[in-house]
């Protein structure tokens, strides 16, 4: 299969699941649903091999859930919906459902979200009319208001470090430039003083390295070759010069593998150099990009978009895009293991009981698999039944 928009995806597959997180002892992951399947509402939990579903009293949505944490007792879960007004805030408590309403318009709201333990945050995305940010805590949700200014995708991803919830700019308006974080109180704007102000994209994640944020260069529209720092501790930043060819969207994921980040490019279809990977010192600032060129025989978008830092390596998934390979490469960036999973779409991944597992949907027979990777690189496939 060659280059295929996960877009395509929503559109042409019936994917339910898509999101695993873990709970306790669970494996868990809510109703992501394509838009063949919108009206699907199961809530899956899995344990020592064995599944239970729960069935949701929800409205048809496409891609409904996205961003899922616990806090305290209960699974929290809340709205995506990129095609449609779904307007659920999902929490599961005891194995019952909890339906918070949200009394506010927008669409492709929310992609992310964090959580101390105690309380969740997430900063909005918002494709349209998402004018807000939500918190929870003590089983409760307040909505707080968030100035656009005109803006639009803002926000993408949203973590926690040192008592406060951040998320570097993203945008898809042009000027858009604030880091921003929230104390359980209040929202702070950091605007940071890009030269390239009219680059769109810039950053999608921070990465969380003690009390330190690191922020890589994504860029949709322009070379952005700056590494953002955020130091949480002074509420200072820095951007940090990086030596890397020319070319556009360069990170979605990157990977903290002790003192250093492993990246793999993203890419823009229409562009047939982005091929390199970034590997970046956190205590020395130093970076050097590796090709993937001639190690590799594919090109355009590479879309690599996931990973997870698994036995001291950085693991890349290839969500959404069959076309290209899961990669394992060590803290030098050299490749140690590769390997093409084509007959599938595989989801984000997370570390559960020493295999790194994730979602993974069958394209040609539209079953769903969760998909077990072992430290030998082996994976194995158990049908969600």
């Amino acid at each position: 299969m060659g280059y295929k928009a996960f877009e395509d995806f929503y559109r042409e597959s019936e994917i339910k699941h898509l999101v695993l997180h873990q709970h306790g002892d669970y494996l868990v992951s809510p109703p992501f649903c394509t838009d063949k399947c919108k009206d699907y509402n199961r809530f899956m939990f899995y344990k020592d091999g064995k599944f239970d579903f729960l069935d949701l009293d929800l409205p048809a949505a496409t891609s409904k859930f996205n961003g899922i944490c616990s806090i305290g007792d209960s699974i929290w879960t809340i709205p995506y919906g990129i095609f449609d007004n779904f307007h659920t805030i999902l929490q599961i408590k005891n194995k019952q459902p909890i339906y918070h309403a949200i009394d506010k318009p927008g669409k492709g709201q929310f992609y992310s979200l964090a959580s101390d333990g105690a309380q969740g945050f997430s900063f909005p995305l918002g494709y349209e009319d998402t004018a807000f940010a939500i918190h929870i805590k003590d089983d409760k949700v307040a909505l707080h208001d968030f100035n656009t200014y005109g803006h639009r995708k803002m926000h993408m991803g949203t973590v926690y470090c040192n008592g406060r919830f951040w998320s570097p700019p993203r945008g898809d308006t042009e000027g858009y430039i604030n880091v921003v974080s929230f104390d359980g109180t209040d929202i702070v704007t950091y605007p940071v003083e890009f030269k390239q102000k009219h680059i769109l994209r810039k950053y999608t994640d921070f990465i969380v390295r003690g009390n330190m944020l690191y922020a890589l260069p994504f860029g949709q529209n322009g070379h952005l070759d700056q590494v953002l720092i955020v130091d949480t501790d002074t509420n200072t930043y820095r951007l940090q010069q990086i030596d890397i060819p020319v070319f556009f969207k360069k990170f979605n994921c990157g990977i903290l593998v002790d003192d250093t980040i492993i990246a793999l490019p993203y890419g823009d279809k229409s562009q047939s150099t982005s091929n390199y990977g970034l590997v970046y010192n956190c205590d020395t600032d130093k970076s050097k990009t590796f090709n993937l060129d001639g190690k590799l025989n594919f090109g355009g978008k590479y879309r690599f978009r996931s990973g997870i830092s698994f036995e001291n390596n950085a693991v890349f998934f290839p969500s959404g895009s069959p076309a290209i390979p899961l990669i394992v490469l060590d803290k030098e960036g050299n490749i140690i293991h590769s390997r093409y999973y084509r007959d599938y779409v595989l989801g984000r991944p997370i570390e559960y009981q020493g295999r790194a597992w994730t979602v993974a949907y069958e394209i040609q027979t539209k079953k769903q698999f969760l998909f077990a990777l072992g430290c030998d690189f082996v994976a194995e496939f158990i049908p969600i039944l």
